[in-house]
């Protein structure tokens, strides 16, 4: 009967460790999105949306590494081509910023959060 109380003591803790981490790291998620946000100038932002070109563009999916292919299979993308609008861009910059924007669309793989945060910009026209 002892034995049991001391596992469910433990559990108990190991518990409340994992929900306080997963605060912590919820709170400092949002801090880091908040400094990002905030670091964009209105100059900045024009400037940004002036860039965006004014047609769509079509990728071939197989010309995409081969973890950007895989990413966009585990979201049930299985198209062989990908058209991007300038409203996904625009979403995908908002997202993830426009420096990291950058670097995805040089080669980077982008990591789960940003996956996650990115998913939404698929799905708008």
């Amino acid at each position: 009967m002892k034995s049991i109380k001391i596992y469910l003591i433990i559990v108990s803790c190991l518990l409340i460790v994992a929900i306080a981490l997963g605060i912590y790291i919820w709170i400092m998620l949002q801090k880091i999105n908040t400094d990002t946000h905030s670091l964009v100038s209105p100059q900045n932002e024009a400037q940004s949306t002036t860039s965006h070109p004014k047609e769509p563009i079509v990728v071939q999916t197989h010309s995409l590494s081969e973890s950007q292919q895989k990413i966009l299979k585990t979201f049930g993308y299985t198209s062989d081509t990908l058209t991007i609008t300038p409203t996904m861009i625009t979403c995908a910059e908002n997202a993830v910023g426009k420096t990291r924007l950058d670097e995805i669309l040089k080669g980077s793989t982008p990591n789960a959060i940003e996956s996650v945060k990115l998913l939404p910009c698929l799905g708008t026209k």
